[in-house]
């Protein structure tokens, strides 16, 4: 979910930056694009707070969890600064590139722990599903 969310955002802000680079862009190109990068963010912030859990111990759960709140927070804090003043010394074009690569980069990331998981998973015995909703179930 995280992969696909993070393509999708990316795929808006591509269609918005091609739109630009062409010179014919318009409010709605801008609305379009934002709102299907919107769509497939809302999609990668829940996976993202859920895989915390993933890559912690049971005991690290509550710091791994004050830290992903700490972060997803600081992002509206930071990223308009940033923004700001990359704004200031280069053209919004450029931003939107610097934008689409933390993407490409936030995927790689979440393809190299995926692949390293695959292999402590390896080790531990394959539940069937059902198992694994009973038990959740059980928990609750």
């Amino acid at each position: 979910m995280m992969i696909i969310g993070d393509l999708g955002s990316a795929a808006g802000l591509i269609f918005i930056l091609s739109i630009m680079l062409t010179g014919d862009i318009q409010l709605w190109h801008i609305y379009v694009g934002v709102a299907f990068s919107s769509v497939f963010s809302a999609l990668q912030s829940p996976a993202y707070k859920a895989s915390a859990t993933d890559l912690l111990d049971k005991d690290q759960f509550s710091k791994g969890s004050g830290l992903v709140q700490l972060a997803e927070s600081s992002k509206f804090l930071f990223s308009p600064i940033i923004a700001g003043i990359l704004l200031s010394i280069t053209t919004i074009e450029v931003i939107l590139v610097i934008n689409i690569l933390t993407f490409l980069v936030a995927i790689l990331a979440v393809l190299v722990i995926r692949k390293s998981m695959k292999v402590e998973r390896e080790d531990q015995e394959d539940k069937n599903w059902i198992t694994d909703m009973q038990e959740g179930w059980r928990k609750l």
